[in-house]
Formats: C-alpha cells, sequence, structure tokens
C-alpha cells in the first residue's frame, strides 16, 4: 500500500546459463487491475484492498527472434498494513518536547533503545504517515522492577478528533497496549501523544526512592480492510521461462 515491488525476468538456455534479455521485448501483467497495476518497466503496486481478496498474480511475457514465452504466474500475497515508528526515527515520525534521555532499557525489538524523561510536562510523538484507513493503535508499554510511571497520559488524534487514556506502567509486565480502533485521514497530521503528568523528579536532590521514569518506545498502526482479515501465508516462489 505504501510501498512498490520491483519484478523482473530472467531468462535460462538449454544447457543452464542464464540468457541475455537485454534485446528482448518483456511485457508485464497482473491479473487483479481493479487492485493493482504494473507499469511497462515491471513496476509493481498495491493500489486497493477489498476485504476479501488474498493474493494477485503477475506474469510476463517474453519475446525474442520472432518466439514469445510466457513465464508461470507468480502469487503475490497481499495483506493489511502495519507500521511501527520507534524511538529510533530519524524521519521527523518521532518528536519530542521536554527533557528525555535514552535510556539502557531495550524497546519493543532487540536493538531498539527506550527513551525515559523524569520532567513533568515533557512529551513524545508518533507522527502517522500511511494511507487513509481504519487502524488498531497500540504503543509499547516499558515496565522495569522499580521507579515506573503510574499515570501516563497518551493520546490519540484521528480523523475526528483526539482520544486521551492513561497507562499505568507499574503494573503487569513490558508489551504492546491496545489505545483502540480510529479512522484516519492519512493526511500526515494524526499522531500518538505522550506526555508525563507526574511531577518532575531529578536525581539530584530527589531521593532515589522517590525517583519515577516515564519511558516512550514504540507506536504501531494495523490497518484494517472492509472485510475480514486477509491471511499470507504463503511464500512466493521464483519465475522462470516456460513455452
Amino acid at each position: 500500500m505504501t510501498q512498490t515491488a520491483q519484478l523482473s525476468v530472467t531468462g535460462y538456455l538449454d544447457n543452464g546459463l542464464i540468457g541475455d534479455l537485454t534485446q528482448a521485448n518483456v511485457q508485464y501483467f497482473v491479473d487483479r487491475t481493479d487492485l493493482a497495476e504494473v507499469d511497462s518497466s515491471g513496476l509493481l503496486t498495491l493500489l486497493h484492498l477489498d476485504g476479501a481478496t488474498d493474493h494477485i498474480e503477475v506474469w510476463a511475457t517474453v519475446t525474442m527472434d520472432g518466439v514469445t514465452l510466457t513465464t508461470p504466474p507468480l502469487n503475490i500475497t497481499i495483506k493489511d498494513l502495519t507500521v511501527i515508528v520507534d524511538s529510533t526515527n530519524t524521519t521527523g515520525l518521532y518528536t519530542t518536547e521536554g527533557s528525555w534521555s535514552q535510556s539502557n532499557l531495550a524497546g519493543y525489538k532487540i536493538g531498539v533503545k527506550s527513551r525515559y524523561t523524569t520532567v513533568q510536562g515533557s512529551s513524545a510523538t508518533w507522527k502517522g504517515q500511511f494511507p487513509e484507513g481504519k487502524y488498531t493503535v497500540s504503543i509499547y508499554k516499558l515496565v522495569h522492577t522499580t521507579a515506573n510511571d503510574n499515570h501516563v497520559k497518551v493520546e490519540v488524534k484521528h480523523q475526528t478528533g483526539t482520544e486521551a487514556t492513561y497507562i499505568d506502567a507499574t503494573v503487569g509486565s513490558s508489551g504492546w497496549v491496545n489505545l483502540g480502533t480510529f479512522d484516519f485521514t492519512g493526511d500526515g497530521s494524526e499522531y500518538v501523544r505522550l506526555t508525563r503528568e507526574t511531577p518532575t523528579t531529578v536525581d539530584p536532590p530527589t531521593l532515589p526512592a522517590d525517583m519515577i521514569y516515564t519511558r516512550a518506545d514504540a507506536v504501531k498502526f494495523e490497518r484494517h480492510s472492509v472485510g475480514p482479515e486477509l491471511l499470507a501465508n504463503e511464500a512466493p516462489g521464483k519465475p522462470t521461462l516456460s513455452e
């Protein structure tokens, strides 16, 4: 839905060596032109989801020296879009206000360090940049052994307004917390914002026993098509030329 795929054709000679197709006329096709398009260079774009179709098929014809061969169809699974924005994003989708520091605590996956603040009013924002649609939104909650914030404000700005909720990071375990399902316009103005409302605790002069850390890591947007959830368990194979 947001990226393209580049198709290409490889030809093999009878002896198994790769053939030269630079002078061949290659044309690409897709079976569901209502859902996807492929241009003359083989650039494939998924345009729509219908809530029922779980795959598309693509193939190519290759004409060379007056002979036309057709590749076997390549089955490509399609599924709804999942976008994760984390605290390492450098393209402007993750921004902060106030005082934030990098934590040694890993976030939702290895290699992504979480961030923390001890200052009241500091906020972290994860911006949504994806096609219009209905999305389930989740935030990754980090629960450490001590000094967690039990009153973290989280806002979701969506198509019709802003929803606010509070997360208690002193209970349970680290993991994704469902914030709800919302309609998004996809115009880039929508976001999830985490704000510390707990009074500032700074070391020093705050005693270690009184320190409270508000932690931020990642937000997940999962798109839902208009129908049942699409299945995508099939791995595509490699096309070869055939007569």
